[in-house]
């Protein structure tokens, strides 16, 4: 029996549509995908987090009991901290550049969220 792997992207939508299912007070997502690594990077917009100093990312490995056959590493700020990133007052850390930075709406993924 041959197990198809599904894409970084398909994956990273699966993982958001989850993120926003579980934080009520989630209210977008920023998908960072590059072709130079494994990496499924995501940054989420959220009331649920305090201001920080410098965004510090959640790291975690592939689980592929848990149909994650990458492993991604999230960002959670919140509003203040958002305007700030785009404002170039605060930075994110190397490998997240806003170049490579996607939206993704809780709209766009809830078919997934069922």
């Amino acid at each position: 029996m041959t197990t198809i792997m599904k894409s970084k992207e398909e994956t990273a939508m699966e993982l958001i549509a989850a993120h926003y299912k579980l934080d009520s007070e989630m209210k977008d997502a920023k998908l960072f995908l590059t072709n130079q690594d494994r990496i499924i990077r995501i940054l989420e917009l959220t009331d649920g987090v305090p201001s920080c100093s410098r965004p510090s990312p959640f790291n975690f490995d592939a689980a592929l009991s848990e149909g994650v056959p990458y492993p991604s590493s999230v960002i959670l700020v919140n509003q203040k901290d958002w305007d700030k990133i785009i404002n170039g007052k605060m930075k994110l850390p190397i490998r997240w550049n806003m170049k490579n930075a996607r939206n993704v709406s809780k709209e766009e993924v809830a078919s997934l969220m069922d």
